[in-house]
């Protein structure tokens, strides 16, 4: 386990940095933008993130997942990438013209042109990702990441300052990419192939087929609200909606993006050595939670405050569909681990007919609540995250045997963890009007009142977490 608590450490200090990079240039983004000008680009980046999924088509989860890897196979991995990723990126470039047609919008054929250039050099970063996770080597991961994120940044804000408006966010991920595939050049794992082998590709495009479309799915349940609303809207709806949700996507990725590199590879090794992976999925979902859902929660009670303070006055009406969209973050992500888990096991058919049907019924909700607003939409999108829950649950019990007791008991800390939190939050938000209280003084209440509630049930459950987080730190023996 040092081997994997290591690995987090790394992981989740990446991530932080990240989100913390991440959330000043949204910060600044959205201050020195309008919604109107970040809506277009949401339209153009929603395009292409449909697509985006499919880049990768399961590859880097087969070199993660396999037990012995031959560098012939590793080459093959690297020209199926080659080969789909190269039709993508000609794709998006073909249809960039009719799409901007369709949407009525200047500038989006433009956009969908520079935001295509990652496609064509992707497989080379990809892979060495893949490689360098199958590997643990997750310093080395931090390194480029944080390095590219950095690099994006100062990019975008140097574009925006000299009035290139939306086409500096596009300018900046094209240059990202390019300076990825150099920097897993730099820090390349020991195993790490350069020249494509465009034989051999079949048994791993069969192992992807329902990977990438699991994943396609899921993209498309995030991007068709911004799409729906989009064609019957206006951009300004587009950007209010897609900020209220990629805030609490945020604090999801801010969570969660810390542990889920790790959790590939560590749920492969477990059954590679024949482990049982109930008591580790347990185990991994009930650590993650205790962090994440109680954080969703306190979000969504002090919605004002937190809008107001990260992006300004102009998003106030991204507030209100924050104090909604926490819970679709909580529903959506208490089995957040089980796409790792049902690929580890070979059932990535059943994780595809989960994500479309999850798709299909948000694109169906979304639609039909349109004409009623954004604060209807927001709740069913919400309602679809329940749907998702308890089909994700019923899936693990009658597909891998795995008992609904046994998760039930693993959950109880964190259902105890997440009413304290609420509860705190909530008899804060009784005492102080946040909407009429700097939100810096409402924050400077809410935050230390809100941590020593988790911290104070952390300790009087006696919560797994507590343990973990001595051992990563080093004051506790394995």
């Amino acid at each position: 386990m040092s081997k994997v608590r290591n690995a987090l450490k790394f992981s989740m200090v990446g991530t932080y940095l990240g989100k913390i990079i991440n959330l000043l240039s949204v910060i600044v983004i959205a201050r020195i933008m309008t919604p109107d000008e970040l809506g277009l680009y949401a339209i153009a980046a929603a395009l292409v993130m449909i697509v985006d999924v499919l880049k990768s088509f399961g590859v880097s989860s087969y070199l993660i997942r396999q037990k012995v890897l031959a560098s012939d196979e590793i080459r093959s991995a690297l020209g199926l990438n080659i080969v789909i990723t190269s039709v993508l990126g000609i794709g998006i470039i073909a249809v960039a013209q009719p799409l901007e047609t369709y949407y009525g919008y200047n500038d989006i054929a433009i956009l969908l042109l520079l935001l295509s250039v990652s496609f064509f050099v992707s497989p080379f970063f990809s892979n060495g990702m893949a490689l360098l996770a199958r590997q643990f080597k997750f310093k080395e991961r931090l390194q480029i990441g944080i390095t590219a994120q950095i690099f994006e940044f100062s990019i975008t804000v140097l574009f925006i300052m000299l009035d290139f408006s939306y086409f500096s966010m596009a300018i900046a991920v094209a240059l990202k990419s390019l300076l990825q595939v150099l920097l897993v050049k730099i820090y390349q794992p020991t195993d790490m192939q350069w020249y494509p082998r465009f034989i051999g590709m079949k048994h791993i495009a069969k192992f992807g087929f329902f990977i990438t479309l699991a994943n396609l799915f899921e993209r498309l349940s995030i991007v068709s609200n911004d799409l729906i609303i989009g064609k019957f809207g206006t951009p300004g709806m587009v950007a209010y909606f897609s900020r209220g949700l990629g805030f609490i996507d945020f604090l999801t990725a801010t969570v969660s993006e810390g542990i889920s590199p790790v959790t590939l590879p560590y749920l492969a090794e477990q059954k590679r050595l024949g482990h049982d992976l109930e008591p580790a999925y347990y185990q991994a979902t009930n650590l993650l939670g205790a962090v994440l859902l109680p954080v969703l929660l306190v979000a969504g009670v002090a919605s004002y405050p937190v809008i107001m303070l990260f992006f300004g006055d102009q998003w106030v009406q991204s507030a209100e569909l924050v104090s909604i969209l926490c819970l679709w973050g909580v529903f959506k992500n208490i089995h957040a681990l089980s796409p790792s888990l049902l690929v580890i096991t070979g059932h990535e058919r059943h994780l595809f007919i989960r994500n479309m049907i999850m798709f299909s019924l948000t694109a169906f909700s979304v639609y039909f609540a349109f004409q009623y607003g954004l604060l209807t939409i927001a709740m069913a999108v919400t309602g679809v995250a329940f749907v998702n829950f308890i089909y994700t649950t019923l899936l693990l019990k009658f597909v891998l045997n795995f008992s609904l007791l046994n998760f039930s008991k693993s959950q109880l800390t964190n259902v105890l963890l997440c009413t304290t939190c609420f509860g705190a939050s909530y008899l804060t938000s009784l005492l102080i009007n946040f909407e009429e209280v700097s939100i810096f003084i409402s924050l400077a209440i809410l935050i230390p009142f809100v941590s020593l509630t988790w911290l104070l049930t952390l300790y009087f459950t006696k919560h797994l977490l507590l343990n973990e987080i001595k051992k990563i730190v080093g004051l506790a023996n394995e």
